[in-house]
């Protein structure tokens, strides 16, 4: 491996603890593997107490519904994040449409 080259770790909890139990012996092996010289920025992107959501959508039904499921997908982006829409002209000033929801519905 180069000097910008890395690797990626799964840790993965298999009796059922907490994501706190989780977030805490990660932390640990994060701390154990910077002790490592031949290893560096050590981080992981998982956080406890950031909310973590699992969406089951009912393909058949959406299309019984005749729903596409990109709007769908679109929809889930907007609220739960944003979502770019297009761009207009006003005032000879071009603006950006970002869809999302209020802030506090997007706050984790």
């Amino acid at each position: 491996m180069g000097a910008a080259s890395g690797f990626e770790f799964v840790l993965e909890d298999t009796l059922g603890r907490s994501r706190t139990d989780l977030a805490m012996v990660m932390n640990d092996v994060i701390a154990e593997a910077a002790k490592q010289p031949e290893i560096s920025h050590t981080f992981s992107t998982f956080r406890a107490n950031v909310p973590h959501y699992y969406v089951d959508i009912d393909r058949e039904k959406a299309q019984q519904l005749g729903i596409p499921l990109s709007e769908i997908f679109q929809t889930l982006q907007g609220n739960l994040g944003s979502l770019y829409v297009n761009d207009f002209t006003m005032f000879g000033k071009n603006f950006r449409v970002t869809m999302q929801a209020d802030s506090e519905h997007r706050s984790s």
